[in-house]
């Protein structure tokens, strides 16, 4: 009997996020254009009216005791499909450029009822540093951004941040001076 769905939390299939040579020949030109500095102006813009109280449809701002992130949901802004994929992959190359290694980079696919999903994954960590108090030097903490597509039309990006809570490791540097780094 074949299985008609994924489960909620076990993807149906998943692989390696490796992009084509094609990818990265677009992907360097994409970096040439405004597109990526409006996308990181827009999102940032954002960020600092949420912090006055004024709400975005195109953004959605988390903030917990050990977690901040932003969800840019693209049925709400202007942006296509490549370009949420090119300043998805660069917002990596960013992170990598503040000390971070890949820890997990991958596609996950999952079929529902009425619609297949696909989850793009970069889950960053801090490379090992130890600071003159012998503690471990998190930086900003773990990171994860996702990309989500629903029937190959890509719905949101997420950043998520997740700081370590353990006498082992520094303080972490905050959500604010991480989207003023990249």
């Amino acid at each position: 009997m074949k299985k008609e769905n994924s489960s909620t939390t076990l993807p149906e299939k998943r692989q390696v996020l490796k992009r084509s040579d094609e990818d990265k020949i677009a992907f360097k030109y994409w970096q040439q254009l405004t597109v990526k500095d409006q996308m990181l102006t827009d999102m940032k813009d954002a960020y600092q009216l949420s912090k006055l109280g004024k709400k975005s449809d195109a953004y959605r701002f988390l903030q917990q005791d050990l977690t901040s992130g932003i969800l840019f949901y693209k049925d709400h802004s202007d942006y296509s499909n490549d370009d949420f994929i090119f300043f998805f992959d660069s917002i990596k190359d960013q992170i990598h450029s503040l000390n971070y290694t890949s820890q997990v980079e991958d596609i996950r696919y999952f079929s529902r009822n009425k619609y297949k999903e696909e989850i793009q994954r970069y889950y960053l960590k801090p490379r090992i540093a130890f600071l003159d108090n012998k503690k471990a030097n998190q930086l900003y903490g773990n990171i994860h951004l996702e990309l989500y597509s629903r029937n190959q039309e890509i719905k949101q990006l997420k950043i998520l941040v997740t700081a370590y809570s353990d006498v082992n490791y520094s303080e972490a540097l905050s959500f604010d001076h991480l989207l003023a780094s990249i």
